[in-house]
């Protein structure tokens, strides 16, 4: 496809409906005919630009203004200058491919943590994408010390909860920073209200004491949950627990807390947890006196932590 301009046209306005590609100059307009299409077909051609289509334009201008194009045909067009044109399609978003041949896009970080960096992504629509959903939470770790992340997801798949926070496998990626690096990436539900700490830090004070029950109710039903599965959560706190508008249920806030970040966390039945002793392990702040002083760990540290995290 090639779009060919008039290199005489000046441009007078940006307000665009449709856009009209000006017909060869050695043709005069009784002769020859507009192209006229949409919008979204010229973001489109825009898109697809890069792989497959070849523009002919002029320096200055790509579509001709309202004013000419109006006299003598009757129509009003998309005003666009070459730069504006040329920046379109380079600021186009990359799209990261995994070797695996799943695809998403990066769109802005979320926050960092002790065991990786967590940003959010977009399902790439144009791909098959193995189930992901359209939008998601990536945790990203160097291959070399990924094992928590590891650890973190095979305690995540066992679980199936709606106060959790949903695990949707992983990924293994090229890292573009580092020659031949690798980066492990654990897909993780996105909870778009952020965490109960960012909550608190945008209200500047603390919840009003109807949230804080609707809250404590659903994250007690959740630690209720981890405990029938003999996991011991160990990072109870309002970082961890995110915040996620309601679709099918009904909470007045508007959101619904989720159980998140189980990087801490602790299978009973495991050869790690042994018999419960010498785990130092959590946020100060939440840590329960007996983890704190002798490390000795068991289903009550959650609890404490959790009313830590009421207070």
């Amino acid at each position: 496809m090639k779009i060919l301009v008039d290199k005489s046209v000046e441009i007078t306005s940006n307000k665009r409906k449709r856009v009209v590609a000006a017909p060869p100059s050695n043709q005069s307009p009784s002769e020859s005919s507009l192209q006229i299409i949409s919008r979204r077909t010229f973001e489109a051609a825009v898109y697809k630009l890069s792989k497959s289509f070849e523009v002919v334009a002029s320096p200055t201008c790509v579509i001709a203004s309202p004013q000419t194009c109006s006299d003598q045909f009757g129509s009003s067009v998309v005003v666009i200058s070459r730069e504006a044109f040329e920046a379109s399609v380079s600021a186009r978003p990359k799209t990261n491919k995994s070797p695996d041949g799943s695809q998403w896009i990066h769109c802005h970080s979320l926050g960092e943590g002790a065991h990786g960096f967590v940003y959010l992504a977009k399902r790439n629509t144009d791909v098959d994408n193995d189930g992901l959903p359209l939008k998601m939470a990536i945790k990203c770790s160097s291959i070399t010390f990924s094992s928590t992340l590891i650890e973190e997801e095979q305690i995540l798949t066992s679980l199936s909860s709606p106060y959790v926070i949903s695990c949707y496998g992983s990924r293994i990626t090229m890292t573009k920073s580092r020659p031949h690096g690798s980066d492990y990436n654990l897909i993780l539900e996105y909870c778009s209200g952020g965490s109960i700490a960012d909550f608190l830090k945008f209200r500047g004070k603390g919840m009003v004491e109807s949230d804080v029950q609707l809250f404590s109710t659903d994250i007690l039903k959740g630690i209720s949950y981890i405990h029938s599965m003999t996991i011991i959560h160990c990072d109870i706190k309002p970082g961890n627990i995110l915040l996620k508008p309601q679709v099918t249920r009904s909470m007045p806030n508007g959101f619904e807390p989720k159980i998140a970040d189980f990087g801490l966390a602790l299978r009973k039945t495991s050869v790690e947890y042994g018999d419960g002793s010498g785990h130092k392990r959590g946020t100060l702040l939440y840590m329960s006196p007996e983890v704190l002083r002798e490390g000795v760990l068991d289903y009550a540290a959650d609890i404490w932590s959790f009313g830590c995290t009421v207070l």
